[in-house]
């Protein structure tokens, strides 16, 4: 004797089966998406114990650049972050520039006679400021009359020196100590500069 089982029943189990697989389904969508993200995080969160060759470092999502020796003198550690800076500086040629600073060992200004300790801290001091802030020679520009000077600039092109000045006036620097400067390779170091008022 054949018993048969309901419609209702037969309906049910389908229904049971469809809901089983789904459920199993998900499940295994989730532990995919669970383990790509897992292995995304660094060390520290995936809870790795991994060996320092391991380790990801800051060091490797930051451009390279020479490392100044807290052991060099002054004078080496001017001319190392200016050879740093050359080839950012190079970019602004032909450009007017905001002019931050002009000293030059010897100079006497504000109280201070400048020599290269004093010239590295006034640097280090307008770099916290104005961390894009860049240091050139003056000796490689015809935009300099006078060699032997360190100067400071932001990296902020314009066509004219009244734009310049303009981003000067907008930090409310003074004008003794930001000025429009036309950076150039070559012809005279006249008309290069643009004083404030």
């Amino acid at each position: 004797m054949t018993t048969t089982i309901p419609q209702q029943v037969v309906n049910a189990r389908r229904i049971a089966g469809v809901i089983l697989v789904l459920s199993a389904l998900a499940t295994v969508i989730m532990l995919v998406i669970l383990a790509a993200w897992w292995s995304t995080q660094p060390p520290s969160v995936a809870g790795a114990t991994g060996s320092p060759s391991n380790t990801p470092t800051i060091a490797a999502s930051v451009p390279a650049q020479p490392a100044i020796q807290p052991s060099v003198s002054p004078q080496v550690a001017l001319e190392h972050e200016a050879d740093g800076d050359r080839q950012q500086v190079e970019a602004l040629v032909g450009s007017w520039v905001p002019q931050l600073s002009s000293k030059t060992v010897g100079l006497e200004a504000d109280g201070i006679t400048y020599g290269y300790s004093e010239i590295l801290d006034h640097f280090n001091w307008l770099k916290a400021r104005y961390p894009q802030a860049l240091l050139l020679r003056s000796d490689g520009y015809a935009s300099f009359e006078m060699s032997g000077y360190w100067i400071i600039v932001m990296p902020v092109t314009y066509t004219s020196g009244a734009e310049a000045n303009s981003w000067c006036d907008y930090e409310g620097i003074d004008p003794d100590n930001c000025f429009a400067k036309l950076l150039r390779h070559t012809g005279e170091a006249s008309g290069t500069t643009l004083f404030r008022q």
